[in-house]
């Protein structure tokens, strides 16, 4: 059971309250001791005591991102064959022997010369040679996107509850105020007297 008491300002009534407590201990002490021992952490406030303040705490959630090494992509480069045939025109050559009448009747020297002329014949063969020359060009890049995903969790808070004795008091603290104390006194001595027959 509870050991906070509530303090209405007048005396004699937070005495009856007190003694109201310690009957109701008595009788249901054995029901409400699990609810008392339920905190092992639990705060005690008595009379003439300072006030004790239970702070309430809750977790929050914070999202952060990180970076995780994904995919990777290669470029190789190799070299492959690929058969190919240009057509090319080549020219011959060839000597030919022609006889005719001669074109002029002059006469020549008296004396014959020995003498040779010749006359080379000759034709074209094809003649293959590579270059290189760039024909395209691939590039390679990282293109950065985003993307909206939704993180679910459970957050956890701390709730109160306020575990009080119940009691049969028709004056409220708030109705105290503007009831005389004598009017207090005598209706709280009324209601102990009658849980004390009971």
């Amino acid at each position: 059971m509870s050991d906070v008491i509530l303090k209405t300002g007048v005396p004699f009534l937070d005495m009856a309250m007190a003694t109201q407590a310690k009957m109701m201990q008595q009788m249901f002490g054995s029901v409400l001791a699990p609810l008392a021992s339920r905190s092992q952490n639990a705060v005690v406030v008595r009379g003439g005591e300072s006030e004790q303040v239970v702070t309430l705490a809750e977790e929050t959630l914070h999202v952060d991102t990180q970076r995780v090494v994904g995919e990777t992509t290669q470029v190789r480069r190799f070299v492959v064959e690929t058969p190919v045939e240009r057509q090319v025109v080549l020219h011959d050559e060839r000597v030919v022997v022609e006889r005719r009448k001669p074109v002029t009747t002059t006469y020549l020297p008296d004396e014959l010369v020995n003498t040779t002329v010749e006359a080379v014949s000759s034709k074209e063969t094809a003649v293959a040679r590579k270059g290189l020359r760039i024909k395209e060009e691939v590039v390679l890049r990282v293109e950065r996107t985003q993307r909206t995903e939704t993180i679910r969790d459970t957050l956890r808070s701390e709730e109160i509850e306020i575990i009080q004795p119940k009691t049969t008091l028709a004056y409220q603290r708030e109705e105290i105020k503007n009831v005389p104390a004598v009017q207090v006194e005598n209706k709280a001595r009324m209601q102990q007297n009658t849980a004390v027959k009971g």
